[in-house]
């Protein structure tokens, strides 16, 4: 697969500038190849991607000398540019019943705007690079399985020095580690036929959602939360019985903010 997407952005001026904003251009390659070394067992597969991102332009205070707001400006910024490649590979495996598939990646975003208002620089470039698992399938008659683990390791590799931002974990980057799982089994013959029981976890490492050198850390801890369910499923009608937070799991998530998740709940879905 190859393609290339091209882009021309142009503006008109606002109450803040009279200047007529040029217009922009830009470009974004992509390439990926897939080849099966067993056909239809095994695949390996690489690409290449380019992305790019259009920020609106702000608007800021001038300031003199002792502090005083003398004016007004628009202040304009380049795309902000990430460049990715990815390498990995799929197998179909016990007579294509289970897939998995396992990749890496490696993404640098530049251009990136670092700070906010009037501080506000494009100085920044950040990389992240990671691999992830996933497993998809049915091993056997009645059991489904999916599964998938990430990790992802992220740091600002460019900024001015004194940004607090330079050699750290940008704050939206999310946990380091992230595991799902759930598997549903149904009993395919006997008194308790169309029965099924399922079970999962869904785990994530500490978030920090403030990371500065400038003013320090807060991390939001890492947690793993554990769901049943118990289901009847016949022609026309199925009941499940969902228990989420199955250890009555204190957590947060958050992106600057701390949200509490819900405690331990119980429901009913019945269908017709």
């Amino acid at each position: 697969m190859l393609s290339l997407r091209v882009d021309h952005f142009t503006g008109k001026p606002t109450a803040y500038s009279t200047e007529e904003i040029k217009g922009k251009t830009t470009l974004s390659p992509k390439l990926g190849i897939v080849y099966q070394p067993i056909k239809d067992k095994l695949s390996v597969f690489g690409n290449y991607m380019n992305g790019f991102q259009y920020l609106d332009a702000a608007a800021v205070d001038i300031t003199d000398n002792e502090g005083n707001v003398t004016g007004r400006e628009v202040r304009f910024f380049e795309p902000e540019q990430a460049n990715q490649w990815e390498i990995g590979s799929k197998a179909s495996l016990i007579k294509d019943r289970l897939s998995v598939t396992a990749s890496y990646y490696d993404i640098k975003v530049k251009n990136k705007l670092m700070g906010n208002g009037i501080d506000a620089t494009q100085a920044g470039e950040v990389q992240s690079k990671g691999f992830e698992v996933s497993v998809l399938g049915s091993p056997i008659d009645g059991l489904n399985i999916i599964a998938g683990y990430s990790h992802n390791n992220n740091e600002v590799i460019k900024d001015a020095e004194d940004s607090g931002y330079l050699g750290l974990r940008t704050e939206e980057a999310g946990p380091e580690n992230l595991f799902n799982f759930w598997a549903n089994y149904t009993i395919q013959q006997g008194a308790l036929k169309n029965f099924g029981l399922g079970f999962g976890a869904n785990s994530a490492s500490k978030l920090l959602t403030l990371n500065r050198s400038t003013i320090g850390t807060f991390a939001l801890p890492g947690y793993t939360v554990f769901n049943a369910a118990l289901s009847y499923n016949a022609e026309k009608y199925s009941a499940v019985l969902k228990v989420d937070n199955l250890s009555n799991e204190k957590y947060f998530i958050g992106w600057s903010t701390i949200n509490p998740q819900f405690a331990r709940s119980i429901s009913l879905g019945l269908n017709y």
